[in-house]
């Protein structure tokens, strides 16, 4: 096809900039690529992955089903039933039938694992990391847990990762979920510190306190750093007011989430939630709206 190598020089280009956290030159590459080569299946599944990471939850949706619908590929099969599911797993804190959208969250998990071990099968590692990611399969085993926790179904197993913040964030989600605050904001703290020195060794910073070799085996990429912080940010807050009622505190917590990906949609729903329980109900919609721009979300357009 004449413009084959046009439209991988395209997604290269958006791949590149993704890594480097700059979605939204990366969504303008993916389109591009989809307007020189429409139906491309790798260009449809990082758009999927750049509209799921930028906040805009019912466009990526829409965007990963078509890719599943394109391929059997196990790669990309495996990729798009991944963010499919962590979709799924976001959209079910802005739906009333929480379980609905959980149990999709569940299902794309295993057809994501299923996938995986035709991958392993074929011998098409190096492909799946360029198309999803190293690591890939650590982050499919955590976002099972977080999906089976929410579900009430897992007694949380604390063997770690081959990521220990992964691990970590597993245990004091169960932990927020099911066994109480004591000593909770601590080791959330502890996460976040553990995260931001992954970043430094991720972006080639010095002065790191912990040792490189526990990243060995982390290959994170950089908007799934700042995901993760911003997520440990979301859980501190939950934290500060389920445990022990600090709603000043836990929007201060709320307000340091970057902004740059998906976790800025939670971040805006327990703002306006906690906004919404003190009275200040202007301030709450504003944050209800502000989740109304990024997708179309029940739950705020109930509460306004």
């Amino acid at each position: 096809m004449p413009n084959e190598v046009p439209c991988d020089r395209l997604i290269n280009d958006g791949v590149e900039l993704y890594e480097d956290g700059e979605l939204r030159q990366a969504l303008e590459r993916f389109e591009k690529a989809l307007e020189l080569c429409p139906g491309d299946v790798r260009a449809l599944l990082w758009r999927g992955k750049v509209e799921l990471m930028a906040g805009k939850l019912d466009r990526a949706t829409s965007t990963l089903r078509s890719v599943l619908e394109r391929t059997r590929d196990p790669v990309a099969v495996a990729a798009a039933n991944f963010y499919l599911a962590l979709a799924m797993f976001l959209y079910s804190f802005f739906v009333s039938d929480q379980k609905r959208a959980l149990e999709a969250a569940k299902y794309h998990i295993a057809e994501a694992e299923k996938a995986l071990r035709e991958v392993e099968k074929l011998g098409k590692w190096g492909d799946l990391y360029r198309d999803a990611g190293p690591s890939f399969d650590s982050l499919v085993d955590w976002l099972k847990s977080l999906t089976l926790i929410e579900l009430e179904r897992f007694d949380v197993d604390t063997t770690p990762y081959l990521m220990d913040f992964l691990s970590e964030i597993k245990d004091i989600y169960h932990r927020l979920k099911f066994e109480g605050f004591d000593g909770l904001i601590d080791r959330i703290y502890g996460a976040l510190a553990e995260v931001d020195e992954y970043r430094k060794f991720r972006t080639g910073n010095a002065h790191l306190t912990l040792s490189p070799a526990s990243f060995l085996n982390v290959h994170l990429e950089l908007p799934f750093i700042d995901f993760m912080a911003d997520f440990l940010h979301v859980l501190l807050a939950r934290a500060l007011v389920e445990g022990y009622g600090l709603r000043e505190e836990a929007l201060s917590a709320l307000k340091k989430v970057s902004g740059r990906n998906v976790v800025r949609a939670l971040a805006y729903l327990y703002m306006a939630k906690i906004y919404e329980e003190s009275g200040r109900i202007d301030r709450a919609c504003s944050y209800y709206y502000r989740i109304l721009d990024l997708f179309d979300a029940p739950a705020a357009k109930e509460r306004i």
